[in-house]
């Protein structure tokens, strides 16, 4: 008898087991689209091959025009978002290393380098520009200035008052100086709650970005925290029903087309992973093309 209740014992465990991770993947399934809202092949070989073609593209990218020593990327966003954690991944994802040049808390340049210390040709940027101006945030009128590449290092932002004509105010910019791509970075997880000041400030951020000619994109950052599914497999963030709804909500919030949003999830440790290192490095290249359209643009 005892050997028999022993063997129920096991039996009903064994089930409850089961149970739970034909559970845990239900949910998962429910979670998940019938068919991806992007398209994109993870099969080893594939993400193998498509990151080796990135990575020369990125490595040896030269701005369009040949006129232009760098192309200058800014990413704007609040305090936490993943800018600078965008800028260590896609570091770590080239396999490379990055120098912080100097600026202030509100805004700083990141000069990427190639395995070999060799400085690309590209800038990454970063702006606190969408908190409130009490919170650390600047004005929208100094976000222009940065577009339009008045800001140098050693330019003052003031919480009062735009800082024109200041120290560091460059009156005639070079090429070179301005912005070439603007790229919003916003949570997935958060993005349901963007206020209406903030959307107002974005707004006006869009309209000097429009007025310029810069092309605008999306950084949809920390994915996994707005899918359970992604956050225990990132090849699945296509397939996710929330993920696509987030993209679809800041297309409408922001009015711009959904292939503008890039969704990523940024390295959690110093070990690259090839799955994330793919998004990482589309979302990298894209915003090098898109300063390519830029610059074409002007010629």
């Amino acid at each position: 008898m005892g050997n028999k209740e022993s063997l129920e014992g096991v039996m009903d465990r064994a089930s409850l087991k089961f149970k739970r991770k034909t559970t845990k993947k239900a949910d998962h399934t429910d979670a998940l689209l019938d068919q991806p809202w992007r398209r994109s092949s993870w099969i080893p070989q594939e993400v193998l091959r498509k990151k080796q073609d990135l990575l020369r593209r990125i490595t040896q990218y030269m701005p369009t025009g040949g006129v232009l020593p760098k192309a200058r990327i800014l990413l704007i966003g609040q305090v936490g978002v993943g800018k600078s954690s965008f800028v260590q991944s896609a570091s770590l994802a080239l396999g490379s290393s990055y120098q912080t040049m100097p600026g202030s808390a509100q805004y700083k340049s990141h000069q990427v380098k190639d395995t070999d210390g060799t400085a690309l040709k590209f800038i990454l940027s970063e702006c606190r520009g969408l908190e409130p101006v009490g919170s650390g945030g600047i004005r929208t009128e100094d976000v222009a200035n940065i577009l339009k590449g008045h800001v140098g290092v050693s330019f003052q932002f003031k919480a009062l008052q735009p800082g024109h004509n200041g120290k560091g105010f460059k009156r005639n910019p070079l090429l070179a100086d301005k912005v070439h791509c603007l790229v919003y970075v916003l949570e997935a997880a958060t993005v349901g709650d963007i206020s209406q000041s903030l959307q107002k400030k974005i707004k006006a951020i869009q309209e000097q970005a429009d007025e310029l000619g810069i092309p605008e994109l999306v950084l949809l950052t920390k994915v996994d925290e707005a899918c359970p599914a992604v956050q225990e497999k990132v090849t699945e963030i296509y397939w996710s029903k929330s993920i696509s709804e987030k993209t679809q909500l800041v297309a409408e919030l922001l009015d711009i087309p959904i292939s503008h949003i890039l969704p990523v999830k940024n390295h959690p440790r110093s070990r690259s992973d090839p799955s994330i290192d793919i998004l990482v490095l589309t979302a990298l290249y894209r915003m090098l093309h898109s300063a390519d359209s830029f610059l074409e643009d002007l010629n």
